[in-house]
C-alpha cells in the first residue's frame, strides 16, 4: 500500500504518445488481437517480471500465513486441545473468514462486517456471532453448530465456539482482508483459482510438538509424491462433459434429479464444483430449447398451459 504509481508498472503511455505508440498498443489490446491470444502472450511474457505475483501464489502465502498465526495462537490458548482438533479448528476458522469476506464483496453479505467485527473487545465472540447468523442462512457445512433434522450424517461443531483465540491474530488476518492492505478483489477471483490455492494450502497439516506448539510441515503422502498437483481447469471441464455429460443424453430434469455424484477424493472440490456448473448450465439449456419448441415464454404469462411431455409452466 505504500508502494508508487511506477511500482511493477509494465507499460505506461500519456495521450500524446497514443499516436506515435498505436501500432504497439493494438498489437496488445485491440478486440482483433485479443481474439488471437496476443493479449494473453503479452500477460505470459511478464509473469516473472520484478515485483509482480500470480493471485494464486500471492494469496496461498497470505493464508498460509494466517494458518501458522491460529495454529499457534490456539496451541498456547487451549491447553487441552488435540492435533486433530487444532487442525479442524484452524481450517474451519479461515475457511470461514474467507468465505464471508467473499460474500461481502459479491453483495451476498454487508461490506466491512468482518471488519466491525475486528473492532470488538474481545474479537472471537463477535465472530462466533456472525458465524452463527451465516448458519442460519446458508444450508452449509462450514457454518453448522446445532443438530437439525434431516442432517443425521453430519455432526454439528461444538468445539471451535468454545475456544480462546487473542485479538491480536484476528486483527491481523481481517486488516488483511480488505483494501489498502489486500491486492485482491475477492468478488474477481474465480472458483478454480481459489481450488488452486486450496490444494496446495490442504497440502499441509499441523502438528503438536511435545511442548504443545503448533508446527506446520507437509503431509506424509504429498511429500512422498513430490507436491500436490491440481486438475486444470480445462481438463475438468473435458472429464465432466463425457461423464456427467454422457449421463444426461436424452433424459428429461425429473430423470436428471435422480443422478448422484461422488468425488470421494475431491479435494478443493474442482470436479464438483465443475460437475454442479455442468448441471446448471444443461437445465437452463433445456428449459430454453422446450420454451422455443412450444412452450410459451413467461414474459407474455405467469400461467403458461403445460405441454404433451408432461412440461409445467415456469415461475
Amino acid at each position: 500500500k505504500s508502494d508508487k504509481a511506477a511500482h511493477s508498472r509494465v507499460m505506461y503511455f500519456t495521450y500524446d504518445q497514443y499516436i506515435e505508440k498505436w501500432d504497439e498498443i493494438a498489437a496488445i489490446f485491440a478486440p482483433e488481437a485479443i481474439r488471437r491470444g496476443s493479449f494473453d502472450k503479452y500477460v505470459q511474457s511478464n509473469k516473472l517480471k520484478r515485483g509482480t505475483a500470480e493471485v494464486d501464489d500471492a494469496f496461498l502465502a497470505d493464508i498460509s500465513g494466517w494458518r501458522e498465526l491460529l495454529a499457534r495462537n490456539i496451541a498456547l490458548r487451549n491447553d487441552g486441545i488435540k492435533t486433530r482438533e487444532l487442525n479442524f479448528a484452524v481450517q474451519r476458522t479461515i475457511d470461514r473468514l474467507i468465505f464471508l469476506r467473499i460474500a461481502e464483496d459479491r453483495g451476498i453479505e454487508p461490506y466491512g462486517r468482518l471488519r466491525d467485527a475486528a473492532q470488538a473487545d474481545p474479537i472471537y465472540p463477535e465472530l462466533g456471532r456472525l458465524f452463527k447468523l451465516a448458519d442460519q442462512k446458508y444450508n452449509s457445512g462450514l457454518f453448522h453448530f446445532t443438530v437439525e433434522k434431516g442432517r443425521d450424517g453430519e455432526s454439528p461443531d461444538t468445539l471451535t465456539l468454545s475456544l480462546q483465540i487473542d485479538d491480536k491474530p484476528l486483527q491481523a488476518i481481517i486488516k488483511n482482508l480488505y483494501y489498502p492492505d489486500t491486492p485482491f478483489q475477492f468478488d474477481m477471483i474465480p472458483a478454480d483459482i481459489l481450488g488452486q490455492v486450496y490444494e496446495q494450502f490442504l497440502g499441509k497439516v499441523i502438528r503438536l510438538t511435545a511442548g504443545h506448539r503448533a508446527k506446520i510441515e507437509e503431509k506424509p503422502e504429498v511429500k512422498k509424491a513430490g507436491g500436490v498437483y491440481y486438475t486444470p481447469t480445462y481438463i475438468v471441464d473435458y472429464i465432466v462433459k463425457h461423464t456427467v455429460g454422457k449421463l444426461l443424453e436424452d433424459k428429461t430434469p425429473k430423470q436428471a434429479a435422480k443422478l448422484r455424484i461422488l468425488d470421494p477424493a475431491c479435494g478443493s472440490g474442482s470436479f464438483l464444483i465443475g460437475a454442479y456448473q455442468y448441471l446448471l448450465d444443461w437445465h437452463r439449456d433445456w428449459y430454453v430449447s422446450h420454451l422455443n419448441k412450444g412452450l410459451q415464454p413467461l414474459a407474455k404469462s405467469s400461467s403458461a398451459p403445460s405441454t404433451d411431455k408432461g412440461l409445467k409452466p415456469l415461475v
